[in-house]
């Protein structure tokens, strides 16, 4: 199994989350003060799902599942 974990500020459009690998709009909508722990979030456009921790600040972690 291969993981590829980044750290970074999540990327949000119009309140929803962008993907990371395409930058292309997910279906997923998040609020400024949303808290997630391995929120998976799928990419209709890429056909990735990415499991996403979303914490106080809007930093996050993203796995791609394999």
């Amino acid at each position: 199994m291969q993981t590829n974990s980044q750290t970074g500020i999540l990327r949000v459009k119009d309140g929803r989350i962008i993907c990371p690998a395409c930058k292309h709009k997910t279906s997923t909508e998040v609020r400024p003060d949303t808290r997630a722990k391995a929120l998976p979030v799928y990419c209709r456009k890429c056909k990735q799902t990415y499991i996403v921790d979303i914490d106080a600040n809007q930093r996050c972690m993203t796995n791609p599942r394999c």
